[in-house]
């Protein structure tokens, strides 16, 4: 099996297992030596009592230890073994002429990994230890595995709870998360997670754990607020992901949260601010219009189709080099598409400022003049204006009156 072919790879491929006696008999330590050096072990000592013992273990640094329980001194070897463990965290295997219930009790406290009852047999001493270092060995990388968890989670930018996924019950959070949410650790591992929630998010995180229970779900995400204790709160973004339980009547889910309130605040800022530039835009007694780079109208505000006499339908998509607009100079002379203000500053990427043009008006069938200021725009680390827009105010009847 598995574990007998490990033993084997272990006898063949590793250095030799070093081992401490811990024995008050000396012919029986003698006996023990001898069985675990043609077993092809190192002995590394012999100590007589559970002091000595421990110092020992501490200096030799063994693989494993094979204590007697009943040792000479203060300290038996019950005791010596729990010191080891705590101290050390090496392998004990006890030795015995004879187990007691008391001692039975007493020694699994220790956490012993075997046992061999006295006369010892070499057989069953070399599975004794073999599957002491087997097992030793895989605590070991479970232990090394949970404190890589231990850190990952203590230590991680996100905040991260194992909840109750029926009750809502949180078992556990990391430092992050506690900060997040406003409260010590200990004062949340009282609640649960309806008690921190908006009251205007909870039915959205209700019926997603509705579904994620029912199955019908393998987790979800989403953004909602955690209130704190002072009637503040703070926009997260939230994931859950269930976690493999043994027992199904007590699902569980782990919830990773990330703060995102700076990122809500600069959404709302941008939005607030679109709002008072787009009130600006749709107000404002000046026509403004957008071109893309190509010269193509993709957006204009009402006072430019109440100067130009278009709807903004009629206007998207016609560039400057339309005849409709029958554009002129002052003097009358044509004014060419590719030379009218917005031409000029997608092709040079420099702003064009009061230009005079005459552009003929569908609804009134006059010409109307108008002032043109036409500013190209830029992507950041771009060069080439990807659209422009220009400003005009109609100013006929300054020009009528110079004439």
């Amino acid at each position: 099996n598995k574990i007998h072919h490990q033993i084997q790879h272990r006898n063949i491929t590793m250095e030799k297992v070093r081992i401490l006696i811990v024995e008050d008999e000396a012919i029986i330590a003698m006996e023990v030596e001898s069985q675990l050096q043609s077993l092809g072990y190192e002995v590394t000592s012999i100590v007589d009592t559970g002091e000595k013992a421990i110092k020992k273990a501490e200096a030799d640094k063994p693989d494993l230890i094979l204590m007697d329980i009943r040792i000479k001194g203060e300290m038996d070897g019950i005791e010596a073994a729990e010191v080891i463990r705590e101290r050390f965290g090496i392998p004990v295997i006890f030795s015995t002429a004879y187990l007691d219930q008391e001692r039975i009790q007493r020694a699994k406290i220790t956490m012993p990994f075997g046992y061999v009852l006295k006369p010892i047999q070499e057989r069953d001493l070399k599975v004794t230890i073999e599957m002491a270092l087997y097992v030793s060995k895989v605590d070991g990388e479970r232990t090394k595995a949970e404190k890589r968890f231990k850190t990952i989670f203590e230590e991680a930018p996100l905040g991260v709870a194992l909840i109750d996924s029926l009750t809502g019950h949180i078992y556990e959070v990391n430092p992050k998360f506690a900060e997040i949410a406003g409260r010590t650790r200990e004062e949340i591992e009282i609640i649960d997670w309806m008690s921190i929630t908006h009251p205007d998010d909870v039915q959205e995180d209700l019926d997603n754990m509705a579904r994620l229970n029912a199955g019908e779900i393998s987790g979800f995400s989403m953004n909602k607020r955690y209130m704190h204790p002072d009637g503040s709160f703070v926009w997260i973004n939230m994931t859950i992901a269930p976690v493999t339980s043994v027992d199904k009547s007590k699902p569980r889910h782990l919830c990773m949260i990330e703060d995102i309130t700076e990122r809500k605040q600069m959404e709302k800022a941008i939005r607030d601010s679109e709002e008072k530039h787009r009130t600006l835009f749709e107000t404002m007694s000046q026509g403004v219009v957008y071109q893309n780079s190509d010269g193509g109208i993709i957006d204009a505000n009402p006072a430019a189709e109440q100067l130009l006499g278009l709807s903004l339908d009629q206007m998207q998509g016609r560039t400057s080099m339309d005849p409709r607009w029958n554009a002129v100079h002052e003097d009358g002379s044509d004014f060419p598409g590719e030379t009218h203000p917005g031409m000029i500053a997608l092709k040079t990427g420099m702003k064009v400022n009061n230009v005079v043009m005459g552009v003929f008006h569908p609804q009134k069938e006059e010409h109307r003049w108008i002032n043109i200021n036409a500013v190209p725009k830029f992507r950041e680390g771009e060069s080439t204006p990807y659209e422009n827009y220009a400003t005009f105010d109609d100013i006929t009847d300054l020009i009528i009156g110079k004439k």
